[in-house]
């Protein structure tokens, strides 16, 4: 299981900080919120609800799709090929799927981009998780039940994604410059990741 965003490319892109904007964006635009209250809400939803999107959709009753695409809608020409992910892909005997809190198609376009697309079995997003975003448990029972294994290892940039992971009896990777106790393996890159762990 390989998370996506800031765990196949670097956060130097800046793609996740567009994502970023594009989500106080469309709250402003969609919802007519005044800016100032944005970042609060948005907080106040990723606790009560798990993320900001839960929460638009329990209380705005927003279209979940027009917002996953309006989010997503960012230039990803920052992300280039990278052969070194793309040999260490290649050197993982089991199936390799993308669990992702993001859509398909933003996931079918970034690995198009990196150019590893092929090197995936499945990817299982957002869409597929009833729009509950990790670390929430209800994705991984969805996750494994989909994809049954005896064995299962996780690579996500998000400790606390990682903590629910191990709940679930996984092992865990991090690719975060901050150091975790809480993980079986942290590295600062998908490329410092030994080839024998994976």
């Amino acid at each position: 299981m390989i998370d996506l965003d800031k765990t196949l490319y670097k956060p130097q892109t800046g793609i996740f900080e567009e994502i970023n904007k594009n989500i106080k964006k469309f709250m402003i635009q969609h919802l007519n919120l005044q800016e100032q209250f944005v970042e609060n809400l948005r907080v106040h939803y990723v606790k009560t609800y798990g993320s900001t999107l839960m929460g638009l959709i329990k209380n705005y009753n927003i279209d979940p799709y027009v917002f996953l695409d309006f989010a997503h809608s960012v230039d990803l020409s920052t992300i280039n090929p990278n052969s070194i992910i793309k040999e260490k892909l290649r050197s993982i005997k089991g199936r390799k799927i993308i669990f992702t809190s993001a859509p398909k198609k933003h996931a079918l376009n970034v690995l198009e981009r990196l150019e590893i697309l092929d090197e995936f079995n499945d990817i299982f997003d957002i869409i597929e998780a009833d729009f509950i975003a990790k670390p929430n448990k209800e994705p991984y029972i969805k996750v494994t039940q989909k994809f049954p294994s005896r064995l299962y290892t996780m690579i996500d940039d998000m400790e606390q994604n990682l903590i629910t992971a191990k709940l679930f009896k996984f092992k865990t990777i991090l690719i975060n410059k901050n150091k975790s106790t809480q993980v079986d393996l942290c590295v600062e890159s998908f490329e410092e990741i030994p080839v024998e762990l994976l």
